[in-house]
């Protein structure tokens, strides 16, 4: 007689998709809809659920990712897992930024405000409807070579994935 395994109780639950579309494109879920509760919690609990909900499914979806993405990384590792720089006298980190390559000045370094990413790349131009001169910023590719972080696979890729 065939002996069945003990389910593992810890076994990692499905993703709702509303959440892993969020993960993936940083797109909030449908409101009220799955996967609405875990979004809106963030507001609540610092984003704790929302990070720890990351933690325990990033090794798959990242490997997903990166099989189709090569040389990229989806939002929720450019929000929660990028390489992040202290601040002299302050609490908290910053994340690091792609090297803007060309074009204008983002807001936070003509003005005092706190700068603001994503993706790492600001989100606060100045005059940013009538700029000339649009911003450039290395690929993501680069960003990840530069900081140490792609796979052997990435790597053996090369020119093809930082074009990509």
């Amino acid at each position: 007689m065939a002996i069945k395994p003990k389910r593992n109780l810890k076994e990692r639950q499905p993703l709702e998709p509303g959440i892993t579309n969020y993960f993936l494109n940083g797109e909030a879920p449908a409101r009220g809809g799955p996967g609405w509760e875990l979004y809106v919690s963030r507001h609540f609990d610092g984003g704790a659920a929302i990070r720890a909900t990351w933690n325990e499914h990033k090794a798959a979806l990242l490997t997903e990712w990166i099989r189709r993405h090569p040389g990229r990384r989806p939002w929720a590792w450019w929000e929660f897992d990028t390489p992040r720089t202290p601040i002299e006298g302050c609490e908290y980190k910053l994340e690091a930024q792609r090297l803007q390559i060309g074009g204008g000045l983002p807001l936070h370094r003509r003005k005092a405000i706190w700068p603001g990413f994503a993706m790492g790349i600001p989100i606060a131009w100045e005059d940013d409807d009538e700029i000339d001169d649009p911003p450039t910023y290395e690929s993501e590719y680069a960003f990840l070579k530069r900081h140490g972080l792609l796979t052997a696979t990435e790597m053996k890729g090369g020119e093809r994935n930082e074009r990509s």
